[in-house]
């Protein structure tokens, strides 16, 4: 079974292509505007 990597909340996180969706609500919320892990933008 998969586990997270040191740091990471979830295993989204560590081996998807964009962060959980806790993690860009959160990034959301805040109002960054940082590329996802993919390298495109959260619009």
């Amino acid at each position: 079974m998969l586990q997270p990597h040191e740091g990471d909340c979830c295993v989204f996180c560590s081996f998807g292509t964009v962060a959980c969706p806790p993690i860009q609500e959160q990034q959301y919320v805040k109002g960054k505007e940082e590329p996802t892990m993919s390298g495109s933008y959260n619009e």
